[in-house]
Parts: structure tokens; C-alpha cells; sequence
């Protein structure tokens, strides 16, 4: 996990206690160099379009509303954002509905609450070293929601021609560089 090193990372968590023990997993035991905090998503929106970083740590909660907004607006392409930034999403109520709105809205990955250095390891590991195919249709952008990769649908098309017009990228290692 040599790329850790060249992570530039955004945390978009509104309770400064919170942001603060994440900010030292990430920077002291992981050993990413920056990581940026907002404490809200319009603050996240306005160092997205400022800096060049190459993760998302987003809270989705009650107690952040602003976070799915957030990942609409980049997924709907904000400004000088790249589409397809990496995002990890945390919640503390990973409910059924949660997580399937997480993964319809294009996260990467999901982190449960409370966090461990391990899972969050775990998520970036899974997000720069096995990324999945990317997905850009008229109604989702993101990585495809599919992570099962085996199985392949036998059979006649499910969809009709004019409305499956998914382009489907594949999967390409966007590990950080030095630049």
C-alpha cells in the first residue's frame, strides 16, 4: 500500500471530536500526508473545487444531511470535481435501505460506525486495489453495483435497446502518483 503515501484526502464530518480521531487514524496509523477536514458538504464542495484530492470520506447520517447531496453533486459532475473520485461513505445506521442508497447514489465503498483503523484500511485497499468497472448511464454514475463478477446473464436482453445506454469503462487501478 505504498499509494497510502500519495493520498490526498477530504473528511466531510460535522462533529469536530469525530473528525479529529479519524484525522489521526488516517494521518498516524495509516500514514496518509493530508487529509482536510469540512464539517459540512457545502464546505466538502468548496475544497473539492479548490484542491486536487484523490478520496472522499463522507458522513451520511441524520446528523449530516448535506452528505448524499454531496455525493449527487459529484457524481453529477461539480465543477472541476472529477465524476469519479473516490468516495467512502459512514454511517452509523447501515440499514438495508441505507446501504442500497448508498450504492444507488455511487459510493465506492461503505464504512459502519464506529471505526476502526482496520475497516478503513480495508475500504481504501478495496477502493485503489480492486476498484470496480465504471458505470455512466442517463439515470447512474458510479461503480458498477455489481460485485459479483462470474455470474453472467443467460438469456435475451433484459433491457431494450434504447434505454440501455450504460457505457461501461473498465476498471483501471487509479492508484495516487506522485504529481
Amino acid at each position: 500500500m505504498d499509494y497510502v503515501k500519495q493520498l490526498k484526502v477530504l473528511l466531510v464530518e460535522p462533529s469536530g471530536f469525530a473528525a479529529k480521531l479519524m484525522r489521526d487514524m488516517l494521518e498516524n496509523t495509516l500514514g496518509i500526508p493530508l487529509v482536510l477536514h469540512a464539517p459540512t458538504g457545502a464546505d466538502g464542495a468548496g475544497i473539492l473545487t479548490q484542491s486536487r484530492l484523490n478520496l472522499l470520506f463522507v458522513k451520511v447520517d441524520p446528523d449530516c444531511p448535506d452528505g448524499m447531496p454531496l455525493i449527487e453533486k459529484i457524481r453529477a459532475g461539480l465543477g472541476t470535481v472529477p465524476d469519479d473520485l473516490p468516495i467512502i461513505a459512514m454511517t452509523a445506521s447501515p440499514t438495508r435501505q441505507m446501504v442500497e442508497q448508498l450504492r444507488d447514489h455511487g459510493v465506492n465503498e461503505i464504512l459502519a460506525l464506529p471505526l476502526t483503523a482496520k475497516n478503513i484500511a480495508a475500504r481504501i485497499q478495496s477502493v485503489f486495489e480492486h476498484p470496480r468497472d465504471w458505470v455512466v448511464s442517463a439515470t447512474y454514475v458510479g461503480p458498477d453495483r455489481r460485485r459479483r463478477k462470474g455470474a453472467q446473464f443467460q438469456g435475451g436482453d433484459r433491457r431494450d435497446e434504447e434505454t440501455s445506454s450504460a457505457t461501461i469503462k473498465p476498471a483501471s487501478a487509479k492508484l495516487p502518483t506522485g504529481r
